[in-house]
């Protein structure tokens, strides 16, 4: 579970957000500014799991994104 891998890697339970998504990159946008992201991490979702809005949303926020790959799915390119 990701929220878990978050916890074990040390970050704290108030710097992270875990929703239901996808979310459009306006929501996107309006997350980052009001909880004063500086770096989105996330999973390599697809159009299905809004990784292009929150592409765009980091852009357009001018912050770092890392992007967490799928090992089964880098595996059968």
């Amino acid at each position: 579970d990701s929220v878990r891998a978050c916890l074990d890697a040390g970050v704290r339970r108030q710097h992270i957000i875990a929703m239901q998504g996808p979310f459009s990159a306006e929501l996107n946008i309006a997350l980052i500014r009001q909880y004063g992201i500086d770096c989105l991490v996330t999973k390599r979702t697809g159009r299905a799991g809004g990784f292009y809005e929150k592409i765009e949303a980091a852009r357009e926020c001018g912050i770092w994104v890392v992007v967490v790959e799928n090992s089964k799915m880098t595996e059968m390119k």
